[in-house]
């Protein structure tokens, strides 16, 4: 394998393994709001989760921002530093991390001919 596909491959797994990791934790959330909130029956269960599904999904908008940065700075920090500490440091700065990332970065795709 060249250099480029082992990179590619690094970049995928770190990929797939911070969105699996992003979607427990939103499933996690709302099945823990929904039976602290529920009560009890199946209606008011589904009815909280739809709720707290519909603020997160608001919330992660692009009308506010921020919280998509922070998403994009920990996956971002996770590929260069794989580290946890800096990444929830990156996230706290969030967009400000993710414009240094993009000036700072080493071009990878080379095309060679």
């Amino acid at each position: 394998m060249k250099n480029t596909e082992i990179s590619k491959q690094k970049i995928n797994t770190g990929l797939i393994i911070g969105i699996t990791i992003l979607v427990l934790l939103l499933v996690s959330y709302l099945l823990h709001m929904a039976s602290h909130y529920g009560g009890g029956n199946s209606y008011e269960v589904g009815y909280e989760v739809s709720s707290h599904l519909r603020s997160l999904i608001e919330g992660i908008s692009f009308k506010n921002g921020i919280r998509i940065g922070s998403v994009i700075g920990i996956l971002t920090s996770w590929e260069r530093n794989k580290s946890i500490r800096w990444a929830i440091l990156h996230a706290l700065f969030g967009w400000l991390y993710v414009i240094y990332f993009v000036w700072t970065r080493k071009e990878t795709n080379t095309k060679s001919k």
